[in-house]
């Protein structure tokens, strides 16, 4: 039976919350690697949580050249497709940032934490990336949905 994105990336962040890190890149690995082989309409967010999340644990796992690989390409899409306020977008920057900063490319990463903080993306915080996302009632209608980090919850009804 194969497991659907949405799946394996429920699955890589119960490993991440026990400190799983290895049993979690192997996951990300393969859903990754599912994600660019067999893209699908519907999986595009899925598919690029994934690789944002990818590149966070290749990051603690100090494996600092395949994040780089992963996330510059990642961001420049993503900037470019879904703006600068996205919270993939966001997301991506933060993590790339981290990963030059780690690097000692200082200049790189100040690109990207600039990018960051002119987001206007400020209810998508990391601090607040698990809460519920309660757009301003000036919000587009499409943009009145659940937060992309916010796992999904299988027990829970409605919204």
């Amino acid at each position: 039976m194969t497991r659907s994105l949405d799946e394996l990336l429920d699955t890589a962040r119960e490993h991440l919350a026990g400190w799983r890190f290895e049993a979690a890149l192997q996951v990300l690995r393969a859903a990754y690697t599912a994600a660019r082989t067999q893209p699908t309409p519907d999986a595009e967010v899925t598919a690029a949580q994934i690789a944002v999340l990818y590149g966070e644990v290749l990051r603690e796992t100090n494996q600092l050249t395949t994040a780089i690989d992963i996330l510059e390409p990642l961001a420049t899409d993503l900037h470019t497709r879904r703006g600068t306020g996205d919270p993939l977008t966001v997301q991506a920057h933060a993590v790339l940032g981290a990963v030059y900063h780690d690097l000692g490319r200082l200049d790189e990463a100040k690109g990207c934490y600039q990018q960051v903080l002119t987001s206007r993306a400020s209810s998508h915080s990391p601090a607040g990336r698990h809460r519920r996302h309660t757009p301003s009632p000036a919000a587009p209608a499409a943009q009145q949905h659940r937060s992309p980090w916010q796992p999904a919850d299988r027990n829970r009804t409605g919204a």
